[in-house]
């Protein structure tokens, strides 16, 4: 995969989020073999799942490495 595939795939994703409810909910992070890896609860969902995709965003470093 190369780096602007992994860029239209990101976008791909932002615009995915902005569909989400900004209900409170339940989030699941999975791996590539769709093992869940993390289950998160959030206020307002959008916001939550969308702060995951951020350019800032530093999964390894907030929730370890296991979910990179």
């Amino acid at each position: 995969m190369t780096f602007s595939d992994d860029s239209s795939r990101l976008e791909a994703l932002r615009e995915r989020i902005k569909e989400f409810p900004t209900a409170p909910g339940v989030y699941f992070m999975k791996g590539a073999d769709e093992v869940v890896l993390y289950i998160g609860k959030a206020k307002n969902l959008r916001s939550r799942v969308s702060s995951y995709f951020q350019p800032s965003s530093n999964l390894e470093a907030s929730r370890g490495p296991h979910i990179v």
